[in-house]
């Protein structure tokens, strides 16, 4: 069987960084919802393209993934499932950025299949996006094996 990796964007961040070259920006719940809702019906429209083939990966890039909640992370990882044939150890990576909520919402996110969370952003956005938070504290480890969570800087 082929093996067939994906990518999915998510274009929404709580305000535009200086370094990003992406294509992201705020949005309201409203434009995320709409854009979600368009993201599962495309998803499911492509399915067709990965028939004989075996996800190995799935990314959730953006923007900040994390912006979205756990629910609506869920909801696209639920589409992909029932659309594709994802392998048993896939690696199904979301970008975590620790301004966008409390580390203990990683693992909400671990539940909804996402087994590697590479933070991302640079410490100053970190900082200025969660006033009185350094981000040199320490941060529990989810307990669930299989689990990657790196920093990117």
């Amino acid at each position: 069987m082929k093996e067939l990796e994906l990518y999915i964007h998510i274009p929404f961040c709580v305000r535009k960084c200086a370094y990003c070259d992406f294509l992201s920006g705020p949005a309201g719940g409203p434009e995320r919802e709409e854009y979600l809702e368009a993201l599962v019906k495309e998803i499911r429209s492509v399915g067709d393209m990965g028939r004989g083939c075996q996800v190995s990966s799935v990314f959730l890039g953006g923007g900040t993934p994390s912006i979205l909640t756990p629910e609506q992370i869920g909801g696209i990882l639920y589409a992909v499932r029932e659309t594709f044939t994802l392998a048993k150890d896939a690696e199904i990576t979301m970008e975590y950025n620790p301004g966008t909520g409390e580390s203990e919402r990683m693992a909400d996110y671990l539940k909804t299949g996402v087994n590697r969370l590479p933070m991302t952003g640079n410490f100053e956005s970190w900082e200025e996006s969660t006033p009185g938070k350094s981000f040199s504290r320490p941060m529990r480890k989810p307990e669930k094996p299989g689990v990657t969570i790196s920093i990117s800087i």
